[in-house]
């Protein structure tokens, strides 16, 4: 029996599933495979949490540039650039 956890990785799940597949059929043998922790079925492959760190690293990166290229402005000049970074983000998230 082959355990593996589809949620923490489904590339490297169905790469074990393909590789013990293939020697247990080598073998003549069934194989049983179970998965411990399952994907959402809102998330089929597994991207949400990828999503979800690159967009907070993203803007963690985008608020620190924003904020050394605005140091010496304004507060308008820095609340604009705010504006447009989070228009921007949006924008693209959304897309």
């Amino acid at each position: 029996m082959l355990l593996v956890a589809e949620a923490a990785s489904s590339f490297v799940a169905a790469l074990l599933t393909q590789t013990f597949r293939a020697e247990a059929d080598a073998q003549g043998r069934q194989l049983a495979v179970q998965d411990l922790s399952p994907l959402l079925t809102s998330d089929s492959n597994g991207a949400t949490p990828f999503a979800a760190i690159s967009l907070i690293i993203a803007g963690i990166l985008g608020t620190s540039m924003m904020y050394l290229a605005t140091r010496n402005r304004t507060l308008a000049v820095r609340l604009t650039a705010l504006v447009i970074l989070a228009a921007g983000a949006g924008l693209l998230t959304a897309r």
